[in-house]
């Protein structure tokens, strides 16, 4: 019988005099240098996690979790297993955004059944084992086999089957302390109890041992001994022991990063079913981490999670379908796995149901539509959504054009580290878009995306070094940054570095690189490239002189409409060289060049007597 996720409900959200917030350990700056404040969770569930302007969230104690917000945060969203998300409102409560070095509490109801009321008869254990008397618990504890939820009743006999010596029910028991539920809470008989099952081998027991440490909670933190903990149960076959020891390999977390033996233990927590694992598994295979790139198999083990109902592989099984990645590109299918994860809160899928409205892909091209996700992601903290939504302002689809909007919905996503907002940033502060222009500020923003190894920021970062705008002139710096663009397959960086290389600009001169990124360039389309190319065939200069392969490139870049390669082709048709002489057709390609200005082909024009 599915699991049903329950609704959780907020009790209250307060603001308080309590001074956590203003501790020096608890202050948190955003990227703007100023204070944010702390939200005290209380919610009784071990696993939770927080979205929206968030610095940074820990679990303080069992049931209460610290989460530093930045200053205006208008909300946070709230995921616990087993629940639907909730998003709450600070205004909803007389709260207009967070507010510098101020701690608040937050309250969460989750809708267990509880505890009945009316006591129950003490069961005669007498004459049972230890495993029955837990097993007997745990009817109590899960309401099965006729028995009354009763986590009194419950807590009771874990205790006696616990003092029996029997692991599991030592691990149910500190269970019942760690959550307060049928004894009063207490970290150190979790602790206790915990340790007690893990000494006799029992993996429930190490991998609950596991969390504490990792956690920090009723033990000084200690993500070694966590992965010592996890590891014991991984090794009994703990699906998600074996799932957070993947985790703690893929991030470095307690042990030497190891994206190879990351996959080994997703992979053993898949095989059982593990419906995040598989999620994880997928996506090693979609980028090629710890195992060769297999998109067939990325999206094998996507579906798998997805067809658990594990949102995030919901999600990136529709980008799949939307890519064309592992499966024949659907859009429609794309769409319907988007929804699946969005009926779950997942914001990437509402970010990226708007880039499929934006687009008309597997659903009608809508702008108002695309712009309606793309806000809902945006508005809880998403970053590449609000880049999206600060676009759709700059372009003014689906909404009025504003500048203004589009820079503040930029700069949201900027200080998250968005890299593609970091670059329009940028552009915005360059070009004077929304902001007064300011290079030292389009420099800065720049320079963030370009370390982020965003390829059009590296060309930028080159450029600006060359020209010497917002930075000191170098060209060394500019070989550089154009070089890094050019490795990422950036066309006019690739084609710029061929003008360093022929001319020895920031470089050694090397006519063979120069030829080598020339044409790389110009296979991409870039018409300076081939432009430049067309006239290394002209000159003979690293490659063998040839008047039909000049014309070649000469024509591609002309029918682009690059005046410099018009004008050359004009010359080829008027002097005969790689095509048969044709003054028309000269003097057709020399007024093309001399519409835009280009003062050679005017010159050549007045001397044909054809102006």
């Amino acid at each position: 019988m599915p699991v049903v996720a329950q609704k959780m409900t907020v009790e209250s959200l307060v603001s308080t005099i309590d001074q956590t917030a203003n501790l020096s350990e608890n202050l948190h700056k955003d990227n703007n240098g100023q204070y944010g404040g702390l939200v005290k969770v209380y919610i009784a569930s071990r696993d939770v996690d927080f979205e929206g302007w968030v610095l940074e969230q820990k679990k303080h104690k069992p049931s209460e979790y610290w989460v530093f917000m930045a200053k205006g945060s208008p909300r946070v969203k709230v995921f616990a297993e087993g629940y639907l998300p909730l998003e709450v409102e600070f205004r909803d409560y007389g709260i207009d955004g967070i507010q510098s070095q101020r701690t608040y509490v937050l309250t969460i109801v989750l809708p267990q059944v509880a505890t009945p009321s009316k006591p129950v008869d003490a069961v005669d254990v007498s004459s049972m084992t230890a495993d029955q008397i837990n097993k007997l618990g745990e009817d109590y504890f899960e309401h099965r086999n006729g028995k009354e939820k009763n986590y009194a009743e419950a807590a009771r006999l874990f205790r006696i089957a616990a003092d029996q010596g029997h692991a599991r029910a030592q691990a149910n028991l500190a269970n019942m302390y760690r959550n307060g539920l049928g004894v009063d809470k207490d970290n150190n008989e979790a602790l206790k109890w915990y340790q007690k099952s893990a000494d006799q081998n029992d993996a429930a027991g190490q991998f609950e041992l596991g969390n504490l440490y990792f956690s920090g909670v009723g033990v000084n933190e200690n993500k070694p001994e966590a992965v010592k903990w996890y590891r014991k149960a991984a090794e009994q076959g703990h699906a998600t022991a074996q799932r957070k020891l993947g985790r703690c390999y893929d991030t470095g977390n307690g042990v030497e990063k190891d994206i190879a033996q990351a996959v080994e233990w997703y992979r053993k927590a898949a095989e059982q079913g593990d419906a995040p694992a598989q999620n994880n598994l997928g996506w090693c295979y979609y980028e090629g981490d710890g195992v060769k790139q297999d998109y067939q198999q990325a999206v094998e083990w996507l579906h798998k999670a997805a067809e658990q109902g594990y949102a995030t592989a919901q999600t990136s099984l529709g980008w799949c379908h939307y890519e064309g990645k592992g499966v024949a590109k659907d859009y429609k299918q794309a769409v319907e796995w988007f929804l699946k994860a969005i009926n779950q809160g997942n914001t990437q899928a509402q970010n990226n149901l708007g880039l499929c409205y934006e687009n008309g892909y597997g659903v009608e091209q809508d702008y108002e539509k695309a712009v309606e996700w793309y806000r809902k992601a945006a508005e809880q903290g998403h970053a590449q959504a609000q880049k999206n939504l600060g676009l759709c302002y700059e372009n003014g689809r689906g909404v009025e054009k504003d500048y203004e909007k589009a820079i503040g919905w930029y700069r949201k996503a900027a200080e998250q580290g968005n890299a593609d907002a970091q670059s329009c940033l940028g552009w915005c502060y360059e070009t004077g878009n929304g902001v007064e222009k300011d290079m030292a500020q389009a420099v800065e923003w720049y320079r963030k995306a370009a370390e982020q190894e965003d390829a059009f920021s590296q060309f930028k970062m080159g450029r600006l070094y060359e020209l010497g705008r917002g930075v000191e002139q170098d060209n060394t710096q500019a070989f550089n940054w154009y070089n890094k663009a050019a490795e990422k397959g950036y066309a006019q960086a690739q084609a710029n570095l061929g003008v360093f290389y022929a001319n020895g600009i920031g470089v050694s001169k090397d006519i063979d690189k120069a030829i080598e990124w020339y044409r790389k360039a110009a296979e991409q389309g870039n018409a300076t490239a081939q432009n430049n190319l067309g006239f290394c065939y002209v000159e003979g200069k690293g490659v063998k002189q040839d008047y039909q392969q000049a014309v070649e490139w000469y024509r591609k870049a002309a029918e682009q409409g690059y005046a410099r390669a018009q004008t050359s082709l004009g010359w080829c048709y008027e002097t005969g060289n790689g095509v048969s002489k044709d003054i028309d057709k000269a003097v057709e390609w020399y007024r093309k060049a001399a519409a835009q200005g280009h003062e050679g082909s005017k010159k050549r024009l007045k001397e044909l007597g054809r102006e």
